[in-house]
């Protein structure tokens, strides 16, 4: 109890700071029972937390706590896993966003109705190559930029995204260094300048896409094909008597 007493002569920042570091097992424990809410959020947020003190506060009534039990990593999967059907929608965007969450949370959560709850499984590296296609599927754009910007994102999902109708959609796509030649090649003639800019760009895009991009009609596409180390020397003459100054003067950048 005197622990409790001494913490609350302390800032706020100072003693969210101290309890975000101990360390001590009983200490944590005692703490995580405290009437105090904001202790118990700052053990929640405890990375050193004990499994079974972050578990007894996944049932805290505040939802403050629960959120931080959701966000925090050494949260048991099982744990994890009932906290995906709390009531609130923050405590389930942590799971989403939570990469110890097991694929049955993840899976449960890429049909929750909230948006921000999806866009959060989508962002999550995590998530399996069936649940990121679920969500490469879904009508809010944002959800499947998400996706696209998933560092972890599936050969079989870049297929689905580069049809997207959204321009931001297919743009990382086209900037993503696992995408195939088929996808690059349908991308090269994209209807957005910056798509098939990012395609120039991309460092696995073949000789013969970078060769085609070099006709485009926009200026800084060209430029960046005269960069791309994968364009050919042939290519590289052609553009180096390009009637646009910017790319002939990228072209110097190679030698």
């Amino acid at each position: 109890m005197k622990i409790t007493v001494d913490l609350l002569t302390l800032t706020d920042q100072t003693r969210n700071m101290l309890l975000k570091e101990i360390a001590d097992r009983e200490t944590l424990s005692m703490l995580s029972k405290d009437s105090d809410r904001e202790i118990r959020i700052s053990i929640a947020q405890n990375k050193r937390a004990p499994k079974e003190v972050l578990s007894n506060l996944a049932k805290d009534k505040e939802c403050k706590v629960r959120c931080e039990v959701a966000k925090n990593n050494r949260t048991l999967p099982k744990d994890l896993l009932k906290l995906a059907k709390d009531i609130e929608v923050e405590v389930r965007t942590n799971v989403a966003g939570n990469t110890n969450s097991p694929a049955e949370a993840l899976e449960k959560l890429a049909h929750d109705s909230c948006d921000q709850v999806r866009q959060a499984v989508a962002g999550n590296i995590r998530a399996t190559k069936e649940i990121l296609s679920i969500l490469a599927r879904d009508k809010n754009r944002y959800i499947r930029n998400a996706v696209a910007y998933n560092d972890s994102v599936y050969l079989e999902n870049l297929e689905i995204l580069y049809k997207d109708i959204s321009e931001f959609v297919r743009f990382k796509v086209a900037s993503n260094k696992r995408s195939t030649t088929k996808i690059l090649l349908k991308l090269a003639e994209d209807i957005d300048d910056n798509v098939r800019l990012a395609v120039a760009e991309n460092p696995n895009t073949s000789p013969a896409i970078l060769a085609k991009l070099a006709e485009d009609k926009v200026p800084f596409v060209r430029v960046a094909v005269a960069v791309n180390p994968n364009t050919s020397s042939e290519i590289v003459s052609i553009l180096r008597r390009d009637k646009d100054k910017e790319v002939r003067n990228a072209t110097k950048l190679r030698i």
